[in-house]
């Protein structure tokens, strides 16, 4: 007699339900296993961070993200550590920070700072600073290998000027990125992109006190050395043969709009050296205003505007001429075509 299957309201239902009941189940049990390993995980963390030399307390915590997600959130966070655990003398606090893990991403920590936050590094003056969103992530497990990164929408920084001013630095958003291949393997990619960058007014900007956009695209190669100190770390990564490949570099900045590329390395004074080359667009205007508030000779504006008259590009009717030109540092010194143009600041190196 062949097999007849009726359909039966009933038993369809009450296996629908036991089903959607084990779904539920698993994925509670799920839930609080993970809730339990962020516990153990952040209690881990802290232990080694007093063998290390620096300290981290918060007030309270409180477990949810029930069913997607385990969060654990912290109230009144503070993280203490000084030169000798970490590069910098750094004391950092938040009013909330909420970890995450996402049960369909287990292998990444998800981390939100909410409120107001205060950032003091060695013993200069405290920056307080506020975001409507604030966001890192990075990859969990013993292997650093793996993509850090942040991101921030309408950051507001209260940057102490002296001892008697601050002024505001504000950024509509920036997102950032550090990609750490394998470990031993040496090389690592940096990216970053901001837009809406306010900086403080009190300041002649020689451009303007808005940066309309900035992007970073960039890998580092060689020896990845311990960063307790950064001078030594720096001077490590150079005798290795480190350098960092610009992929790309764009800044729009007041009349000027710029587009390049280079490779970089360390000088026998830890100071950044390299070549490349970039293409310009509104350099006249850029140089008259560099002239105007003087970053740049006249004699070097003459002559930088001269040899870019030169290689220009004829420009479309109704928009401005554009040039690409090499550049190189060297000594401090960028130059363009063997004219000096700028002479930069020394980079002064903790520890050094």
């Amino acid at each position: 007699m062949p097999f007849r299957w009726r359909f039966n309201p009933r038993r369809v239902g009450a296996a629908a339900g036991v089903g959607f009941g084990l779904l539920v189940g698993f994925a509670s049990l799920d839930w609080y296993w993970t809730g339990r390993q962020l516990d153990a995980g952040l209690r881990d963390w802290a232990e080694r961070g007093k063998i290390a030399g620096w300290s981290f307390t918060y007030a309270r915590a409180t477990h949810g993200g029930w069913p997607l997600a385990a969060t654990l959130t912290l109230s009144d966070v503070e993280l203490k550590a000084t030169h000798g655990s970490l590069p910098v003398d750094l004391t950092w606090n938040a009013d909330r920070v909420i970890l995450q893990v996402k049960l369909t991403a287990p292998s990444t920590l998800g981390l939100e700072t909410q409120g107001i936050q205060r950032l003091r590094l060695w013993d200069w003056q405290e920056i307080l600073f506020t975001a409507e969103r604030l966001t890192a992530y990075l990859p969990l497990g013993i292997d650093p290998g793996g993509a850090y990164g942040i991101e921030a929408a309408n950051l507001r920084a209260a940057i102490p000027l002296d001892q008697d001013r601050s002024g505001t630095l504000s950024m509509a958003a920036i997102s950032a990125e550090l990609g750490i291949a394998t470990a031993g393997t040496g090389s690592a990619r940096v990216s970053i992109t901001a837009e809406k960058i306010g900086l403080p007014p009190q300041f002649r900007w020689p451009l303007g006190a808005d940066i309309a956009t900035f992007a970073l695209e960039s890998a580092l190669d060689g020896p990845m050395p311990p960063l307790r100190d950064l001078a030594s770390a720096a001077a490590a990564w150079r005798d290795g043969g480190g350098s960092m490949e610009v992929q790309k570099l764009a800044l729009t900045w007041g009349p000027l709009n710029v587009q390049g590329t280079a490779t970089l390395a360390l000088d026998e004074q830890l100071q950044p050296m390299g070549a490349g080359s970039g293409k310009l667009i509104g350099y006249m205007a850029t140089l008259d205003a560099l002239s105007g508030n003087g970053v740049l000779s006249r004699s070097a504006v003459t002559a930088a505007k001269a040899v870019l008259a030169l290689l220009a590009d004829a420009p479309a009717e109704g928009e401005q001429p554009e040039v690409e030109v090499p550049v190189t540092l060297q000594y401090r010194t960028l130059s363009m075509r063997q004219i000096p143009l700028l002479r930069l600041p020394e980079l002064d190196w903790p520890g050094q």
